[in-house]
């Protein structure tokens, strides 16, 4: 009595019928008045499929299959097919469905949590390429970085955690001992004053930067511990036997041109600020993230602001400490203090669009580098008459460029502290 006719016969089916038992949660399947077979009611049962597919080939109308199971009738053939061409393996295949493509298996993701541990203990640098490199020789899988990303930080922070328990380890193996954030260094009155001089004129590229320093530690020499190229590098016999005596080839003196600026922003931070200065000196000398800060002579910069933190996982932690609001409003509240803005009334807005390749789920839009409508980034910027950059904001295309302008100008005088009967005038480029 609780069962419900779902498939009734008809002139092309004039033996089948299919009732729905709901208060067993069954499918029954009957030929004239004899049950032949009772399923559960999910669609993504197995048998589920077999009974569609079986009566798509007994020749029932797949007009009628369709509407009556509200099936695909593309998959429905799919089904008869495998189910009639006796191969168990493509059978299997096509009823599990889109996740029998899936390479990221459950043997793929046992292996993966078996071997993440001791490669990361071997080196941290490089471990999610070596993952992959013995995933294709012993499993003869080929994943990208995107599929592993996501098993990858749920055992990072597994591994964070029970170092944290245990003791925090470099990536060599050895206890990573906790490195000082950078003061600024040369203090009046300091020990370890260094005296540092740019002699451009015996060398014809003007590359030669001699640092005369008080202490003998050989700056080309590799650090303990460090596995970098950067800190592996030998001096050309020519520099190193024209170097005076007690001196040092300095690799990144150019930093000491924007040396005002650094001891400045140390100064907004004074808990955290030797940070910020060697990651600006590090985007100077060309390193654009965390990663490629392993090109850079650490032993040298070490030299020019004090001490630097040199492991990226260390850099990683910092970062997201920092990475709070109050930081990115004093950072832009001093860069406008170094700018012709203070006293200006005139600006630019400047909105822009980038093509976004991450993971996160970001809004489509036109990207006018492609030609083609993808994810997008839309990054707006605030200029003084100049172009010297004022504020800036990183969002999507929800709101329409004339819709987030105002509340932009307001969150800009909001941030810059300008005072609210200041009139500025806003050309939009």
């Amino acid at each position: 009595s609780c069962s419900q006719l779902t498939l009734g016969a008809d002139k092309r089916n004039p033996l089948f019928t299919v009732y729905q038992d709901r208060q067993h949660n069954q499918i029954l399947v009957f030929y004239g008045l004899e049950l032949m077979e009772a399923l559960p009611d999910a669609e993504d049962c197995p048998a589920f499929k077999l009974m569609v597919a079986r009566l798509y080939n007994a020749r029932v109308s797949v007009t009628t299959l369709c509407r009556t199971f509200q099936v695909d009738r593309k998959t429905i053939q799919k089904w008869a097919r495998a189910l009639k061409s006796g191969d168990a393996k493509e059978l299997i295949r096509v009823l599990e469905g889109p996740s029998a493509r899936r390479k990221l298996t459950p043997e793929v993701e046992a292996f993966v949590r078996h071997r993440w541990p001791e490669i990361l203990a071997e080196r941290a640098y490089g471990a999610l390429s070596r993952l992959r490199k013995e995933l294709r020789l012993f499993l003869r899988v080929t994943l990208s970085d995107v599929t592993l990303r996501p098993l990858i930080r749920t055992l990072k922070s597994e591994v964070a955690a029970s170092h944290s328990a245990c003791g925090s380890m470099g990536p060599c193996g050895q206890e990573e001992k906790p490195m000082p954030l950078a003061a600024w260094p040369a203090a009046e009155g300091s020990e370890q004053k260094r005296e540092i001089a740019f002699d451009c004129s015996s060398s014809q590229s003007g590359s030669l930067n001699p640092l005369n320093s008080h202490d003998n530690k050989e700056i080309g020499a590799s650090a303990p511990g460090v596995d970098s190229p950067a800190n592996n590098r030998k001096l050309i016999p020519a520099i190193s036997n024209s170097l005076p005596e007690g001196s040092h080839y300095c690799e990144h003196a150019g930093v000491l041109l924007f040396a005002q600026v650094l001891k400045q922003v140390s100064s907004l931070f004074p808990a955290c600020g030797g940070i910020l200065s060697q990651w600006l000196s590090s985007l100077w000398l060309g390193a654009l993230n965390i990663e490629q800060t392993k090109f850079l002579n650490c032993e040298v910069l070490e030299m020019i602001l004090g001490s630097v933190v040199r492991y990226p996982t260390a850099q990683r932690d910092l970062l997201k400490t920092l990475a709070t609001d109050d930081t990115i409003h004093r950072l832009l509240r001093y860069n406008v203090e170094q700018s012709e803005a203070l006293g200006c009334s005139d600006f630019y807005f400047d909105p822009h669009s980038k093509q976004y390749t991450g993971e996160q789920n970001v809004l489509k839009g036109w990207c006018s580098k492609i030609r083609w409508a993808d994810k997008v980034l839309l990054s707006d910027f605030l200029h003084s008459r100049r172009g010297e950059p004022v504020y800036f904001e990183t969002t999507d295309n929800f709101d329409d460029m004339r819709t987030r302008f105002f509340s932009f100008i307001a969150r800009a005088r909001s941030v810059l502290n300008w005072p609210s009967d200041r009139v500025i005038s806003v050309v939009v480029d």
